[in-house]
This record gives C-alpha cells, sequence and structure tokens, in this order.
C-alpha cells in the first residue's frame, strides 16, 4: 500500500485541499470542480468532528450525505 501511495505522490496523483465541511457552498464546490475534472475522492478526514450534543456522529452524517450526493454508484463510505 505505502508503495502505491508514494507512487502517486510522485506522479503528482495526489492533492489536498482543506475545507470547512459546515459550509455547504465550499463542499459544493469541491465536489463540482472532482466532477468537472473527471477525478475521484478517496479520503475524507472528518478527525477533528465535534463531539457532544452539538455534533458528534450526526454532523459527520450530514457531511457524508451532502458529498454522496456527487459520488459514482460504486462509492462506499
Amino acid at each position: 500500500m505505502l508503495t502505491k501511495l508514494s507512487q502517486l505522490a510522485k506522479g503528482s496523483r495526489i492533492w489536498a485541499r482543506q475545507l470547512d465541511l459546515r459550509h455547504e457552498n465550499e463542499v459544493r464546490s469541491l465536489c463540482d470542480e472532482l466532477k468537472s475534472k473527471g477525478l475521484t475522492l478517496g479520503v475524507i478526514d472528518t478527525s477533528d468532528v465535534p463531539n457532544g450534543p452539538a455534533g458528534g456522529t450526526s454532523v459527520a452524517a450530514q457531511y457524508v450525505h451532502l458529498i454522496s450526493q456527487y459520488a459514482p454508484d460504486s462509492a462506499f463510505f
């Protein structure tokens, strides 16, 4: 797996974008850009999703639901 990731990185096939998933317009813009370039989304890091009454799994689920609208049928979350 590390070899594959290393090859992708060396071939400029990996890029990162940081955005606030709470802002729907930022998420939609990212999804539109991915779609227009024919790119697929590999990983969404939600490690900083707040826990507690105002966050937690319901917030993460909201992010996944929004992004899944742009995912191909073969995608899994």
